[in-house]
């Protein structure tokens, strides 16, 4: 039971401070960006980028079919 406790708060801990993934996107940078959604499979999600001046925008609705 212990040990159990014990791999949960490692577990909470490690999720919090290790599995953290930051992933930019620049839209000064020029590099051509590409979505693809699930529609090609028959899926229910759409996805739509925007490309303003200072931002990328993605939209996405995600439906379940």
């Amino acid at each position: 039971m212990i040990g159990l406790i014990v791999l949960t708060a490692t577990l909470l801990v490690w999720q919090h401070l290790g599995m953290e993934r930051v992933m930019e996107f620049s839209a000064a940078s020029g590099r051509p960006v590409e979505l693809l959604d699930d529609r090609l499979q028959q899926g229910g999600g759409v996805a739509k980028l925007t490309r303003r001046p200072d931002a990328l925008i993605m939209d996405c609705d995600l439906r379940y079919a």
